[in-house]
């Protein structure tokens, strides 16, 4: 019996370092943003419904420029904000996220509102957010060879699982941009953020 034992202890503790090893395969090969010296970076400016986005910024800033939100944030540290012009509130057909920066998550409540200088760090939006944006005639829908031959090899890649693929680019704005490319490997989601909130995203594993 007691050998019995041993031989199950021995068994049971492969077991639990073979599926450790399995899922840090699963983490990123690096821990923070260190682009690939070959990535090509993406030119241009980008423009979300006509504005021009400059990151970091203020809920200020983006409200001045016609945007409006109900300043309510999620546990993601997001808020909901949309155009001036839509007459629904968070949940309109067109909306995007702006991502909280993460030193002004610790000085909310949880049940607190933004205010006006709150620093933004990230936007993000998907293909059924209904957003106009303009960057280098990239459009939902472009399959990931496609986006790859036209703008080079990106900076850095992981793999999201069901969620997709992520290939990140370095603007020549001082942000980075993240695509995904899931269903069909097409392009669904899109962010731009600073280059401190990427280094979070990729240490946290965060990929909302």
């Amino acid at each position: 019996m007691k050998i019995l034992k041993k031989y199950l202890t021995v068994i049971l503790t492969g077991v639990m370092l073979i599926s450790t090893a399995g899922c840090w395969d699963m983490l990123p090969g690096q821990k923070s943003f260190n682009p690939d010296p070959d990535s090509e970076k993406i030119k241009g400016v980008f423009l979300l419904f006509g504005e021009e986005i400059s990151l970091p910024c203020t809920v200020a800033d983006l409200t001045s420029q016609g945007f409006e939100t109900d300043y309510q944030w999620d546990s993601d540290g997001m808020i909901s904000m949309w155009p001036g012009t839509d007459l629904k509130k968070s949940g309109a057909p067109s909306h995007f996220y702006a991502c909280i920066d993460r030193e002004w998550i610790s000085k909310l409540e949880k049940n607190e509102k933004v205010t006006e200088d709150c620093v933004i760090a990230a936007i993000k939006f998907q293909d059924d957010s209904n957003v106009t944006f303009e960057l280098n005639d990239i459009e939902f829908g472009i399959p990931a060879e496609d986006f790859v031959n036209t703008f080079g090899k990106p900076a850095y890649e992981f793999d999201y699982g069901s969620q997709g693929y992520g290939r990140y680019y370095e603007g020549n704005n001082g942000c980075v941009y993240r695509f995904i490319f899931g269903y069909e490997k097409k392009l669904w989601n899109i962010m731009i953020a600073t280059p401190e909130y990427i280094n979070w995203e990729i240490n946290n594993l965060y990929h909302g």
